[in-house]
């Protein structure tokens, strides 16, 4: 079921405008996922450098995460768009909590730099219904005080925007832009390719996403 849904989970992003690469296609029991980390120019293969969240926050250890705080401080220091970027970020994990996905941990994101020396974080990857894993998995990298599952997102802005000196109107703005796209695919989650129990499931905490998007200030 996780496989199955990680191509609609790839258009349920896209719908909510985050920054993706390319459709994924599942082939019988093989997903095959197109790759960002390189391109070919005039016939010769050009590699991105990457670098995955574990090591851009120096916790290269299996089993230890940084706390969303250390990443958007990160991100603030590295990337060439700090605004643009954190709030990308931001937008990732109403995603993970509105659909499920509590697999977050610091190798599921990473950041590129092009050959501009642009540096930003890559398309969306790994992004499933992890709630249906076998393990019971829990949500990986938390906000540090406020996070119990789903954090109070007024209060994630304040940390952020104090932290990382930023003005908090647009990435307010720019969260709550995701509200139409949340109730829309609770709505209509199998024109998406969501499967009825798990829309069934998610459907409280993909309003209630929306909801708090709604009164965020």
């Amino acid at each position: 079921a996780i496989l199955r849904h990680e191509a609609p989970y790839m258009r349920i992003a896209e719908r909510l405008g985050l920054r993706v690469h390319a459709p994924l296609e599942l082939r019988g029991e093989a997903l095959f996922i197109p790759r960002f980390d390189r391109r070919v120019v005039a016939g010769r293969v050009q590699r991105l450098a990457q670098e995955s969240l574990a090591t851009l926050t120096g916790r290269a250890g299996f089993g230890v995460v940084p706390s969303h705080d250390e990443v958007c401080r990160k991100l603030a220091k590295t990337c060439s768009d700090p605004a643009g970027e954190i709030l990308e970020y931001l937008r990732r994990d109403v995603a993970n909590i509105a659909f499920g996905n509590r697999d977050n941990h610091a190798r599921n994101t990473a950041v590129q730099r092009d050959f501009a020396g642009r540096i930003a974080l890559t398309p969306l990857f790994d992004f499933a219904p992890m709630y249906l894993h076998p393990d019971a998995i829990a949500r990986r990298i938390r906000w540090e005080g406020n996070d119990g599952g789903a954090p109070d997102l007024a209060r994630v802005l304040d940390q952020v925007c104090a932290t990382c000196r930023l003005p908090r109107e647009p990435l307010a703005a720019g969260i709550s832009a995701m509200t139409p796209g949340l109730r829309e695919i609770a709505a209509n989650g199998p024109a998406f390719g969501i499967e009825p129990d798990v829309l069934g499931f998610l459907a409280p905490a993909i309003l209630a996403q929306a909801g708090a998007l709604e009164s965020l200030r």
